[in-house]
């Protein structure tokens, strides 16, 4: 068994990687054929939604303010067959491959959370150095003093092994390698006689051995980065099932305490850079002090361990400083970006019923700034149980409305929450040029709650023992600000009446005894999105920024259990409501210490700028920056905006070092001819979808060939990474370097068998890691983790991902193998698309499938069965306004019919399937389904799609 001791290691660990993914701009390049053979022979089924016909404008643009084109694009042509262009008015076709949407990685601001990190964690490649700076070094830990050069590898041995056969495009510098964190860690584990490693920068034995003995794995990773344990935990891993890990037993810690804990004080955490040259900074010792009084502040309201609070915010340095607060207290975190709809919002968050809602006025994007104050008041109304809303004037907007109206008053009735449409931002930016499809970048945050009774175990909360917060090395105190002095092991059972009074944890001895009532208000469950909520009288007072900064410090942080919750990030919804995926202090810790500590090589030396919203589990990454005493940079506007090249601007001018970007920012960057140079650049990280090999071409060309590119996947689910690249891995174009450290990645056939390398299949994790989840949400007894994860493969997590391991070791994932929709890295639930499109009377059925295509397209169309003409603009527009603007189609299909099976269930993994270009009767079952002629008018649309992408193909290829 390993030990625990708390001596120093080579620094804190810190960073996780933040997707940027978001929709292509445009619509793709099969969109733009007029003057095309129109083609035919394609079921009757497929009948115009019975719009005017656009002509004489160029390829591929849609006529600003024209009602919608009055058919199909040129490849469904048909007598009997119009389709309709999902794009809103004044969105120009880029001459893009199927791409589709903002290109990979431009967020729209606040966009969705990816439910998954759609793909992994950042991964700076820079050399580091051993250890903390001086200045930086974490209390009461003996600094980890001079390293002796890597043993058991020479430079030759080095060179040699990382020249391999096949020729990579991007190999890390031997002599640099040296001086890595990972490869320093590797040399620890040597020296201390817990690894036999026979040469400390080979990659790939550090991780089959970081994978064999998870255990050890992880107790190294904390002793390396010098984790403060308040109690000492009896062992690392006690149970090692899945579902069920037992991580860390009687171990007490806290994660806030740990994003303090590293920076110097004159060093800055955190800066906000917002469209139109707007630029805030906070030092880490403001960081500190500001994050103790707003933690003070929680307490004088009553917050206590358990309790939920909610944040309705844009990128912001205040929504840094409350969740630290918020992690210090021990209350659990969730947030959506305010670009999300209130009703939208509140389908996630008011299944934890928050005592505690932060709420922004507006946000930057496209060159606006977006009104989001009587959105802010709606949501108060969707909260069952809130009790207080702290607002946060954001984007430079007042708490007063633009008529001057009183701000946001001590309380809030449904019927005086300002709901006009003037005041709602959600219909601002439909005919944003760029942002088109998904100008709402968020419609994915990583989130996805659910609905039953949930626990939120508190796991061993110690009596009140807290971390020094000024100087970060005093004795751990008993204040009376502690918040509980009881152990309470479960806060349980959400039930189904409201009672604001009530609905917050009370803990006590009595691991059942806490009851939280709540309204169930979601869906069928019954959230109202009606504007007249008149009954849902919200009794929560307010309070604004300032008041909570002028709270009571804390003395400390409070020393919650290892799997205590520290925040709910959500599923994307696409079989229901959104499941709340909760995380625990010790197991996102851990994980945030390696990928990008050792992935990424983050110090505190660096500058980390990941483009991300707080809708996505990036935005929770990159916060974890803090862990390492880096600098983060975060980004207020839209990623295009004054011109492509504005996060390139802010690399150069922020001097950033580690940067964290979408495979669709680079193409757009590519396209628009960018050549932004380097900078003070080391490592930039990809993750959102898969990296076309052109765009690797690209960077080395216009950006830099020393510097890495690593591409890397992971997802919601654990906050961290599944596969990436590491200081130590080559780069190959088009592929992803090599499974993450402690992730036992494997690929399986569908019958539970490993396939063999260059096959597709499902990806697989075969041991458990500490960032699993410790639930989800109201699920008391474990049905739904275990329904999503284990129950393909027994005791096994089945991801989700259709991947594929190369001869080489490398990985190339090809999508989704299930029916979540994961438009570049932002998973989208199609629930809320139906939902939204189920308020239309003119629509009988819908279906709606996400579609990965040849050379890192994307295809998201929105088939509708109709009993009148349809307004496809008043589509767009509810979808926009009920979910988000990530979740409005690409085009709209309107058909006679669609296929279900016998039981009446939609079949979305069948029809994207076939889309994909799988062959029909290997996908599905003509006799499970209830409308063979409605799946034939599908199979055409999949036969016309695929011959005018070949035929553009071909098109091109003779141009060149």
């Amino acid at each position: 068994m390993s030990t625990f001791s708390a001596a120093a290691v080579s620094g804190l660990p810190d960073g996780v990687p933040t997707p940027g993914a978001a929709a292509s701009s445009g619509l793709p390049d099969w969109l733009q054929a007029p003057g095309a053979a129109a083609m035919s022979g394609l079921p009757g089924g497929l009948r115009p939604p019975g719009a005017a016909a656009v002509s004489g404008l160029p390829d591929g643009v849609r006529a600003p303010g024209a009602a919608a084109s009055s058919g199909l694009p040129d490849w469904l042509q048909a007598p009997s067959v119009v389709a309709v262009s999902g794009l809103p008015d004044g969105v120009r076709v880029p001459d893009s491959a199927a791409s589709s949407g903002l290109p990979d990685g431009l967020q729209a601001p606040g966009a969705a959370a990816m439910s998954e990190l759609p793909d992994g964690v950042p991964t700076p490649g820079a050399a580091a150095k051993s250890g903390l700076p001086d200045e930086a070094a974490i209390p009461g830990a003996t600094a980890m003093a001079g390293l002796p050069d890597v043993a058991g590898t020479s430079d030759a041995a080095t060179d040699s092994r990382l020249a391999e056969a096949e020729p990579a495009v991007w190999r890390p510098d031997p002599v640099a390698v040296r001086g890595t964190r990972i490869v320093r860690f590797a040399q620890w584990l040597v020296d201390q006689g817990r690894a036999p490693l026979d040469d400390v920068s080979d990659y790939r034995a550090l991780h089959a051995w970081s994978v064999s003995e998870p255990g050890d794995f992880w107790a190294a990773v904390a002793e390396f980065f010098a984790v403060d344990w308040d109690a000492q935990p009896r062992t690392a891993l006690a149970e090692r099932t899945m579902p069920g890990t037992d991580w860390f037993p009687g171990g007490t810690l806290n994660f806030g305490h740990h994003l303090v804990r590293a920076g110097a004080d004159d060093q800055n955490a955190v800066v906000l850079v917002g469209e139109g040259g707007v630029r805030e900074t906070l030092t880490y010792a403001q960081l500190r002090e500001q994050s103790a009084a707003v933690a003070g502040h929680l307490r004088a309201l009553g917050v206590e361990p358990g309790d939920r609070v909610a944040a309705y915010l844009p990128n912001c340095i205040e929504g840094v400083v409350a969740f630290v607060a918020t992690a210090m207290v021990g209350a659990v975190w969730a947030q959506t970006g305010l670009d999300y709809a209130a009703p939208s919002a509140a389908e996630r968050m008011a299944q934890l019923s928050p005592r505690i809602l932060f709420a922004g006025t507006g946000y930057r994007f496209g060159g606006k700034v977006h009104d989001r104050r009587a959105e802010a008041r709606k949501l108060r109304t969707l909260l069952p149980g809130l009790e207080h809303t702290i607002t946060i004037e954001t984007a430079g907007l007042s708490a007063t409305d633009n008529a001057g109206a009183a701000r946001v008053s001590d309380t809030v009735t449904a019927g005086t929450a300002g709901m006009s449409a003037t005041d709602n931002a959600q219909t601002v930016h439909v005919s944003d040029p760029l942002t088109a499809v998904t100008a709402n970048a968020e419609a994915n945050v990583a989130p996805n709650p659910v609905s039953d009774a949930n626990t939120a175990a508190t796991d061993g909360l110690s009596d009140a023992v807290t971390h020094g917060v000024t100087g970060l090395s005093g004795p751990r105190s008993v204040g009376s600000a502690a918040v509980s002095s009881t152990d309470n092991r479960g806060i349980a059972g959400v039930s189904d009446t409201v009672n604001a009074a009530t609905a917050r944890l009370s803990v006590t001895d009595d691991a059942d005894a806490a009851h939280v009532s709540k309204t169930v208000a979601v869906g069928s469950a019954g959230l109202s999105v009606t504007d007249n909520a008149e009954a849902a009288h919200v009794g929560d007072t307010s309070g604004t920024w300032a008041e909570a900064l002028a709270g009571e410090p804390v003395r400390g942080s409070l020393s919650v259990g290892f799997g205590h919750p520290l925040w709910v990030l959500f599923t994307s919804g696409t079989t229901g409501k959104p499941k709340g995926i909760v995380h625990g202090h010790g197991g996102v810790l851990l994980e945030q210490l390696v990928s990008p500590g050792l992935h990424m090589d983050l110090r505190a030396s660096d500058v980390f700028f990941w483009y991300t919203t707080p809708n996505w589990m990036m935005w929770n990454a990159q916060v974890c920056g803090l862990l390492h005493g880096a600098t983060i940079v975060l980004y207020d506007g839209r990623p295009t905006s004054p011109g492509t090249d504005a996060l390139w601007r802010i690399v150069v001018d922020e001097s950033v070092t580690v940067f964290g970007t979408s495979p669709g920012y680079l193409e757009a960057s590519q396209k628009a001819g960018l050549e932004p140079g380097a900078g003070e650049l080391r490592m930039v990280g990809v993750t959102g979808s898969v990296l076309p090999a052109g765009s690797n071409a690209w960077f080395r060309a216009a950006v830099s060939d020393r510097v890495q590119l690593g591409s890397m996947s992971g997802g919601t689910d654990i906050c961290g990474i599944f596969v990436s690249s590491a200081p130590n891995t080559p780069v190959f174009d088009g592929e992803i370097s090599a499974p993450a450290l402690g992730a036992a990645v494997e690929v399986w056939t569908v019958d539970g068998q490993p396939a063999a390398d260059g096959e597709a299949g499902e990806m697989v994790i075969t041991a458990p890691m500490p960032s699993m989840p410790l639930r989800f949400w109201d699920d008391a007894d474990g049905t739904k983790l275990r329904e999503t994860y284990f129950e393909t493969f027994p005791g096994v997590w089945r991801h989700g991902d259709l991947i594929e391991r190369t001869t080489r070791g490398t990985y190339v994932i090809h999508g989704r193998s299930d029916a979540t929709i994961n438009r570049h890295g932002v998973r989208l639930g199609s629930a809320e698309i139906y939902a939204a499109v189920a308020d239309l009377p003119e629509v009988v059925d819908a279906l709606v499938v996400g579609v990965e295509e040849p050379g890192g397209g994307y295809w998201m169309p929105l088939f509708l069965v109709t009993k009148n003409d349809l307004d496809v603009e008043k589509v767009r527009q509810v979808i926009a306004e009920r979910a988000s603007r990530r979740h409005v189609p690409d085009e709209v299909i309107v058909v006679a019919g669609l296929p279900h099976t016998r039981t009446g269930k939609r079949l979305e993994v069948p029809v994207k399937r076939i889309l994909q270009g799988a062959d029909p009767a290997r996908v599905i079952d003509r006799g499970a389904v209830d409308d063979s002629a409605a799946l034939d008018a599908l199979i055409e649309v999949a036969r016309a799609r695929r011959g005018a992408l070949q035929h553009r193909g071909t098109e091109r290829a003779g141009k060149l």
